[in-house]
């Protein structure tokens, strides 16, 4: 294959979006060579699409979209362990070449100095093109049974890292023991970071959301695994919190930087007596795409099993060609 196709922009300008033919990656780009399957798109995608952010690759004009990426080996090193075949993502930042001490002990996600790149978003292109290349330590691989669902672990990996570092942090007090979780977004990392909660034991789960919750009260109740699950409507919450600090604000982004006692206090109109004892410290993740709340509480979506679903993309990418 001398040609792929590629989803690309002009980073900066608007309207640019645009399908296009490329030459396929030459062994210099990297010495795995993986054929895409999935993209995932996020609101750093949008915002690039939006001409708001996003730099091409140096000496280019255009950059190649896509960071939440799953694909398949064509070719691989035999030392490099990966084999022929395999699922993968690719890892999106890649160091700075100073590098800084963050970037110096692995620690790329906490660059010090700004010069970091990444795929898709910042001076290196992206994984939404039919095949592109890496080297063998910016792949990892990938259970096959998580099918096409292997395009979450990426957005997933965020909601890790915040988990780890919160835990890092309150564990320095030996009487650090929070019950009580708060997710201010019912997107798509606010839900990956109800689905993972469980895995931390909170007895409880308060999330905020934009979407009409269709009660008075604005407030309504479920379950997820072994958790209580609190949904608030986020207007209730800045409705309370006018109340409470006598402000005509109505963004919940002051919400960030709130206390957790101050935030018991701005959520009063929840019954907290159920849940005596539980008024621990509270972790805040933000997100602002609540369409895909669907994803967590529609009983109706059913998935196919992983090797079903990777070949029906493959059935897509065989009929579009």
């Amino acid at each position: 294959m001398n040609s792929m196709r590629a989803i690309t922009v002009e980073p900066r300008v608007a309207d640019s979006l645009r399908l296009e033919e490329f030459r396929a990656p030459s062994p210099d780009q990297g010495s795995v060579l993986i054929r895409a399957i999935a993209m995932g798109v996020c609101g750093t995608d949008r915002d690039i699409i939006a001409a708001r952010y996003g730099v091409a690759p140096p000496g280019h004009k255009r950059l190649i979209l896509g960071h939440e990426s799953l694909g398949r080996i064509e070719e691989a090193p035999s030392e490099s362990g990966l084999r022929k075949g395999q699922l993968v993502m690719g890892v999106v930042r890649h160091p700075d070449p100073v590098p800084c001490v963050s970037c110096a002990a692995g620690e790329w996600d906490m660059c010090r100095n700004d010069q970091f790149t990444e795929h898709g978003i910042r001076a290196l292109d992206g994984f939404g093109c039919e095949l592109y290349r890496l080297d063998p330590e910016f792949v990892i691989p990938l259970d096959p049974a998580l099918g096409i669902l292997g395009v979450l672990v990426e957005p997933t990996s965020v909601v890790a890292k915040a988990w780890d570092q919160v835990h890092r942090i309150g564990e320095r007090s030996r009487a650090w023991a929070p019950k009580v979780a708060l997710i201010t977004g019912a997107g798509p990392i606010g839900l990956a970071t109800l689905l993972t909660a469980e895995f931390y034991s909170p007895a409880c789960v308060i999330m905020i959301s934009s979407l009409s919750l269709g009660a008075a009260a604005g407030t309504s109740e479920a379950t997820c695994g072994s958790c209580r699950l609190i949904l608030v409507s986020c207007m209730k919450v800045v409705e309370t919190m006018r109340n409470s600090t006598r402000t005509s604000s109505t963004s919940t982004s002051e919400m960030t930087l709130i206390s957790g006692s101050s935030l018991e206090r701005f959520c009063s109109f929840i019954d907290h007596s159920k849940y005596a004892g539980l008024t621990g410290p509270l972790l805040i993740v933000q997100h602002r795409l609540d369409e895909a709340h669907r994803l967590l509480f529609d009983p109706h979506d059913q998935s196919l099993d992983a090797p079903a679903q990777i070949a029906v993309c493959d059935q897509r990418r065989n009929r579009d060609r």
